[in-house]
């Protein structure tokens, strides 16, 4: 949960317990506008998440220790809702972890290609490739 989502739910909360108190239409309205921002919020996220479609490819299958690996990284979704932001985590040789992120922005129906470079410093066969994708909505309330 973000911080965003728990001061939104905690507007939902306060707007409520005024509308039961007092009865008032103008709570019940802003109550329901903010119910309808958080579904629409969810909404994306999800739609975004199952027809998001990612590959990876190497333009060589093999490179030599201390070389460089140019890979192309295609994104498409078919989501009409927006999202906000989409992060493709890899796993690369050596680094952080092993691993990289890479923000990255796609349009709906459309394919959005990447080139990306990973350095090969130590020896041995690696697995290079996409380990995780994440999404999060416009309003960041969701990822």
């Amino acid at each position: 949960m973000s911080a965003r989502l728990i001061g939104l739910l905690a507007a939902m909360v306060a707007l409520l317990s005024a509308a039961l108190a007092t009865g008032t239409r103008v709570y019940y309205a802003l109550f329901f506008l903010i119910l309808l921002l958080l579904l629409f919020a969810l909404g994306s996220v999800f739609w975004t998440l199952m027809t998001l479609r990612v590959g990876m490819k190497g333009l060589r299958a093999r490179v030599v220790r201390g070389e460089r690996l140019m890979t192309i990284l295609t994104v498409e979704h078919r989501s009409l809702l927006p999202p906000g932001e989409m992060r493709v985590t890899l796993n690369v040789p050596g680094g952080a972890g092993g691993q990289q992120e890479i923000r990255v922005d796609a349009p709906p129906f459309a394919r959005q290609s990447y080139r990306n470079v990973i350095r090969c410093p130590h020896r041995g066969d690696y697995e290079v490739g996409v380990s995780r994708v994440s999404a999060s909505d416009a309003f960041g309330l969701f990822c």
